[in-house]
């Protein structure tokens, strides 16, 4: 027979063991990022923040997200009254870890959803996690496609169950103007992005790869309205550690040509620019790339430093990769976020006062305010003649949504730009 000495050291060994598995299980659960949300993050009554509002191409409607306090989002839709906003599916926890980004002046294209050409259909990101054999978990999304008329939802490009690439996150989707395409952007989580062309219904969710790019620096893919196979998109270029990092601008053509890079800017071409930029040197940066509606012109804005909004200036540049130029005045205010309002005439956002003006562009840098927002979350109306906006922060009691409707002033004030 054991001695009470032997029992009570069997005991606690079994005591010991079992507190070992507990903690380990325990300790495997409180792992970082094998939790949906971080300890604290829950939800509040009445209080939510309304971001990404989108028009339909027809101007009907409006799409956009809510976000509750236990960072879920919610897709809604609201007449351009904004003064009935509906559910159209159940909140989502998307990208819990780092938020959703629809800043539309930021340095990378904004998270956001969007629109089929003939207003019925949505591209949406949905959440995906990834289970890795340590326990720990990642959170990334996919892109899904619903249909408003009958509520269903489509995976269009998700990631296979065993994934060994690096782009977890898919974002920054567009529609090609004639419904035949989607582009989008893959993320990693060190920043590497990569540019997706997908052909819709050829191909399975699971099986679509990104195009080859060995710097892994591409991001803003926008369609032209005017020739609806043409895509632009923006590519960093470092071709060694020591290089200058050089920003172009990229024309796709799905199944046809590849017309290569229509426009290059380099740290040396921003000599002018030197006494606005931060110490340190000059790194350009490609950001917001709109067609013209005829397909001609591409504007963009340009920055030494992409952090900073008061040093952006507006380029344009013909889709053959000629007379590139700048075209918002050099006064120092910053311009950004272009946007064509017809085929000669050009708006962008300046910052003002915690604000933006939406001031329109002319000829010999001439410029002419004819609106306000609060937020670079924003869309124009299809018209051009109102702007929707986000508001910062929650909204107030007894607001139906958190978006603003901003109707814009009569232009043809100053001389058209071209």
């Amino acid at each position: 027979m054991d001695s009470p000495r032997q029992r009570k050291i069997t005991s606690a060994q079994v005591l010991s063991l079992l507190l070992l598995v507990l903690c380990g299980a325990g300790c495997r659960l409180n792992l970082p990022g094998t939790h949906d949300l971080p300890p604290g993050v829950r939800k509040i009554a009445g209080v939510f923040h309304d971001l990404d509002p989108r028009f339909s191409p027809d101007g009907r409607r409006i799409a956009f997200y809510r976000e509750t306090a236990d960072r879920r989002l919610q897709l809604m839709l609201t007449d351009p009254t904004l003064h009935r906003p509906v559910a159209m599916l159940q909140p989502e926890l998307l990208e819990p870890d780092k938020g959703f980004d629809t800043d539309r002046c930021s340095w990378r294209a904004p998270e956001s959803l969007a629109w089929s050409p003939n207003s019925r259909y949505l591209l949406i990101p949905r959440p995906e996690w990834y289970k890795f054999p340590d326990g720990e978990r990642l959170p990334g999304t996919g892109i899904w496609l619903l249909d408003l008329k009958s509520g269903a939802l489509k995976p269009v490009a998700i990631h296979p169950r065993k994934y060994a690439n690096i782009f977890y996150t898919y974002r920054s989707q567009s529609w090609s103007p004639d419904g035949k395409y989607f582009a989008f952007i893959g993320q990693g989580i060190d920043g590497e992005t990569a540019l997706y062309v997908v052909p819709f219904w050829a191909e399975p969710p699971r099986k679509v790869v990104p195009r080859f790019d060995r710097y892994e620096a591409t991001d803003w893919p926008v369609w032209s309205k005017a020739a609806p196979d043409r895509l632009v998109y923006r590519q960093g270029i470092l071709r060694g550690p020591t290089a200058d990092p050089i920003e172009t601008l990229r024309l796709l053509e799905p199944g046809g040509a590849a017309h290569g890079a229509i426009f290059a800017m380099t740290p040396s071409r921003f000599r002018p620019l030197l006494h606005r930029a931060p110490t340190g040197g000059i790194l350009p940066r490609i950001t917001a790339p709109q067609w013209s509606p005829d397909g001609r012109w591409i504007a963009f804005a340009l920055s030494p430093n992409s952090l900073n909004p008061e040093i952006s200036e507006i380029w344009i540049v013909r889709e053959n990769g000629s007379g590139a130029r700048r075209v918002s005045p050099p006064d120092g205010r910053g311009y950004l976020c272009p946007e064509w309002l017809s085929d000669d005439r050009l708006a962008a956002l300046r910052p003002d006062k915690g604000g933006y003006d939406v001031v329109e562009i002319g000829r010999n840098g001439q410029t002419e305010v004819i609106g306000r927002i609060g937020s670079t979350d924003f869309d124009f109306s299809p018209d051009g003649r109102s702007v929707v906006y986000a508001d910062p922060g929650s909204v107030p009691p007894g607001r139906k949504t958190g978006l603003t409707l901003v109707h814009l002033k009569a232009m043809n004030r100053i001389p058209a730009l071209r």
